[in-house]
């Protein structure tokens, strides 16, 4: 395996969680949509999330297994099986880096990325854009119309947010009246295209509170480098290098 080849599989994974709204987008559809869930401060459900360019043609695909709870949410994604992971998929799971958990914890203002696969854990580097503060987002809603998503009445409006640092984000929402009015499809444009996620299996109950928690024996690291690291080495080592 080529060490460059090596260096992408490890930093596909770290940015899987954003990479839906597009390659250069900063645009992070998980935050976004924890904004909308409203009355739903609770439910399990799988999200279907694909991204089409500006032709219209389908670059990556994929489905989120989705948990919340009062303001937690826990997001799983087996990148060996989104579609436009590349070749690199297959390197990372080798690693141990195929399957990824992200622990978003407001009440402890961190983001925890999780590799169950190397029994690992780092906390995920704050941006300007995402450290909390003390300002709630302002959320503008302008109802379009009523359509039916997946045998589901559904709201469809456009929304708009910004954040306590004044970014503007504006998508499409589709909310289903029979299921408290949850986000059950919704449309982003960004910088190289459209991303559209649409929720199945919604489970409107408690999902177990363990879920939200850091595994107890899991290896802590101080950086995301640093476990990439740590996981290069132990596969370089197997290699008899």
């Amino acid at each position: 395996m080529k060490i460059t080849g090596l260096i992408l599989a490890l930093i596909l994974p770290f940015t899987a969680h954003a990479f839906w709204g597009g390659g250069g987008s900063k645009t992070d559809t998980s935050e976004l949509l924890a904004q909308l869930f409203g009355k739903n401060d609770a439910f399990t459900a799988t999200a279907v999330m694909m991204v089409k360019n500006r032709r219209g043609k389908e670059t990556q695909a994929g489905e989120m297994q989705y948990a919340f709870l009062a303001g937690k949410m826990r997001i799983e994604i087996d990148m060996t099986k989104v579609k436009g992971a590349g070749k690199g998929s297959d390197q990372m799971a080798e690693m141990g880096l195929g399957k990824m958990v992200t622990l978003h914890r407001p009440d402890k203002d961190a983001t925890y990325i999780i590799y169950p696969g190397m029994t690992a854990y780092c906390e995920a580097p704050k941006t300007v854009a995402t450290k909390s503060t003390d300002a709630s987002p302002k959320i503008e809603r302008t109802e379009l119309g009523k359509e039916t998503i997946a045998g589901h009445p559904c709201v469809k409006s456009k929304v708009v947010i910004t954040d306590a640092a004044g970014k503007v984000t504006e998508m499409l929402v589709w909310t289903a009246t029979d299921l408290k009015d949850f986000p059950l499809q919704s449309a982003v444009e960004t910088s190289d295209g459209t991303v559209t996620t649409t929720f199945q299996d919604v489970k409107l109950a408690k999902p177990a509170a363990a879920l939200f928690e850091l595994p107890a024996d899991y290896t802590k690291y101080a950086n995301v480098q640093e476990m990439m690291m740590q996981s290069m080495q132990k596969m370089m080592n197997s290699m008899g290098r």
